[in-house]
């Protein structure tokens, strides 16, 4: 076996923010335009597979013209992803924080909900609004808040083929009970283990691959339509909760994976020691450079097919100088180049508007075809802490502290109270 090797995201959580300052080489063509502004971005980092260093050259060389013409200064700040959610907040919170920026669905709705952040529907053309895919996916209640930029990484089931051989199966199971047979069949006929999860995780970002799809595929959700309360605790929410626990009793699952990160369970995937993980799509140059003979499940089956997949956008804050500039600058940033250039040299997501071509060597293509089996996460006044409250209980479930029914009456009950806060 060999050593435990961090990943991308656990090695630079510790690194400081980086700033670059990207300045008009001379004044814009349009008088007025702002010539006097400077704007304040931040972007967690990295994004891609590559270093915050190319990130951030690649923003420099894509804003440049845009600041050439408009005549502004643009203070650009990557920010690790370990500590991005707490700069924001920090920030934001003192009147230090950034004009524009990237939040996934989580962050979102907290800082609406406060006032912090500008609605676009008056700073995007109709043209704009158009051709965006996925535009929908970067509104609350009726209203568009973020621009969707990076969607995609489907959360995916990973299977180690060769692993798979060694206990005599030839196929992928499709079914909860195909794959807990198959798990199972690994970790009696093999010394290898079925499948394993990172429970011991510290953020509560696991279960969009470790419990949501599981939910959704039981025919639940994670909060009621109008989102006014959660909906987890129901007949589907405790059948994804016995599935886990099933995992766990059939030995399918060992007790090990309640202090394991994500990071830890793709090392001992790497090392060949488990038949099963879960994880987004990006995982696969990972393992095409670790030589692993991988496939994918897309989704698992029960009442129905369904995952999650990433719904991140732009955004620019209440504290924007100049948002009819900004509102410009979104347009020229998920220009039709643009996205193709941050496909191809920063992260390999699917285009998010019509007029971007789609890449015809996409192994993840038919997982994008199947639109109604892809879900983003809502965005939801408080719905980080209803996230964070269900992941607690749901590891003190596994952890045996409490009955999968008990897990997730705590959650609901908690969660509910969070979401009458954000009323």
């Amino acid at each position: 076996m060999t050593m435990f090797r961090p990943g991308r995201r656990a090695l630079l959580a510790g690194i400081a923010a980086t700033t670059i300052t990207i300045t008009a080489a001379s004044c814009g063509s349009e008088s007025g335009s702002g010539s006097a502004d400077a704007f304040e971005i931040w972007l967690p980092a990295p994004q891609g597979a590559g270093t915050t260093q190319e990130e951030q050259s690649f923003y420099q060389d894509m804003l440049q013209p845009f600041a050439d013409e408009h005549g502004i200064t643009v203070n650009l700040t990557m920010v690790p992803w370990g500590s991005y959610e707490e700069k924001y907040l920090t920030g934001i919170s003192s009147g230090d924080g950034p004009h524009m920026g990237y939040m996934y669905a989580e962050m979102l709705g907290d800082y609406v909900q406060h006032g912090a952040i500008a609605p676009l529907d008056d700073l995007l053309s109709e043209e704009t609004i158009a051709r965006m895919t996925y535009i929908d996916e970067g509104q609350m209640d009726g209203v568009q808040y973020s621009l969707p930029y990076v969607v995609g990484n489907p959360r995916l089931i990973w299977a180690n083929m060769s692993v798979l051989a060694e206990a005599g199966i030839e196929t992928l199971p499709g079914t909860w009970e195909e794959f807990n047979v198959a798990a199972t069949t690994v970790s009696q006929e093999t010394d290898k283990y079925g499948v394993m999860m990172p429970w011991g995780n510290a953020s509560r970002g696991m279960m969009n691959s470790c419990f949501f799809p599981f939910l959704w595929q039981a025919g639940g959700d994670i909060f009621t339509e109008d989102t006014s309360a959660t909906a987890f605790n129901s007949e589907a929410g405790l059948a994804a909760a016995d599935f886990l626990m099933g995992l766990f009793d059939s030995g399918a699952m060992p007790g090990i994976v309640t202090g394991m990160n994500s990071d830890e369970v793709e090392a001992s995937f790497l090392d060949g020691q488990c038949a099963f993980i879960t994880g987004g799509s990006t995982l696969l140059p990972i393992l095409e450079e670790g030589g692993i003979e991988a496939e994918f499940i897309d989704s698992l089956t029960n009442q129905g097919k369904a995952t999650f997949m990433a719904n991140d956008g732009l955004i620019i804050t209440e504290a924007c100088p100049n948002k009819e500039l900004a509102g410009k600058m979104l347009e020229h940033w998920t220009s039709a180049e643009n996205m193709a250039r941050f496909h191809a040299e920063v992260a390999e997501f699917p285009p998010i508007a019509e007029d971007e071509e789609d890449d015809p060597d996409d192994p993840f293509a038919d997982v994008y075809e199947q639109s109604d089996m892809l879900r983003g996460l809502p965005i939801v006044a408080n719905g980080n802490a209803v996230y964070n409250t269900l992941y607690q209980n749901l590891q003190q479930m596994l952890l045996g502290q409490k009955s999968p029914a008990q897990a997730l009456q705590d959650a609901a009950a908690a969660g509910d109270s969070m979401l009458g806060m954000g009323a």
